[in-house]
């Protein structure tokens, strides 16, 4: 995921907004896993649906802010095949076999 983000934005011209980025994707992360971490166990102590149905709100709400975004993400067509990338990979794996 944090290469999908990366891949919007230049990497010469835009290198202070890239590192922003993985400085920004990094600190929700793990807001987001010491949040979900603390809350979700104390409320589910309480009561068990409402603390997963809270986890599953949290995840509904990530992904629309995901799919909302969506017309707007840079997508770079794929330069060659995902089976002609394979077929070089064994051929190379091949060759490294039989060259030992």
């Amino acid at each position: 995921v944090n290469v999908f983000g990366a891949k919007q934005f230049h990497p010469v011209v835009q290198k202070s907004s890239l590192e922003e980025y993985f400085l920004n994707f990094y600190m929700c992360i793990n807001i987001g896993a010491l949040v979900g971490g603390i809350l979700v166990p104390f409320i589910a102590q309480h009561n068990v649906t409402i603390g997963y149905t809270f986890a599953t709100f949290a995840m509904f709400c990530s992904v629309l802010c995901f799919i909302s975004g969506t017309s707007r993400y840079v997508r770079l067509k794929p330069r060659r095949s995902l089976r002609s990338w394979f077929a070089s990979e064994d051929k190379n794996s091949l060759q490294i076999i039989s060259a030992e």
